[in-house]
C-alpha cells in the first residue's frame, strides 16, 4: 500500500513539474512558435519527438523528479 502511494505521489509530482515548466516557458515567452503550432495541430504524440518546448519540459521533469526538494510538492494520503 505504501509503495503504491509513493509511486502515485511521484508520478503526480513529476507531471506537475512538467506542466510548471511549460507555464514558466510560456510566461517568459520561450518557444512561442512551438506553442502556437501545437495549438493548431493537436498531434502531441508525434510532436513530442520534435517539439523543443516539450523536450525542454521532459528534460526538466527528469532532472527534478528525484530531487528531494521537489519530490513532494503534492501528496495524496488515504482517508483514515
Amino acid at each position: 500500500d505504501k509503495l503504491l502511494r509513493n509511486a502515485l505521489n511521484r508520478e503526480i509530482n513529476s507531471d506537475l513539474l512538467h506542466e510548471m515548466k511549460h507555464l514558466a516557458d510560456l510566461s517568459l515567452g520561450r518557444y512561442k512558435l512551438c506553442y502556437k503550432f501545437a495549438r493548431i495541430f493537436d498531434a502531441s504524440r508525434f510532436l513530442e519527438r520534435f517539439d523543443k518546448a516539450e523536450q525542454s519540459a521532459i528534460n526538466f521533469e527528469r532532472q527534478m523528479k528525484n530531487n528531494p526538494k521537489w519530490r513532494n510538492i503534492v501528496t495524496i494520503q488515504p482517508k483514515e
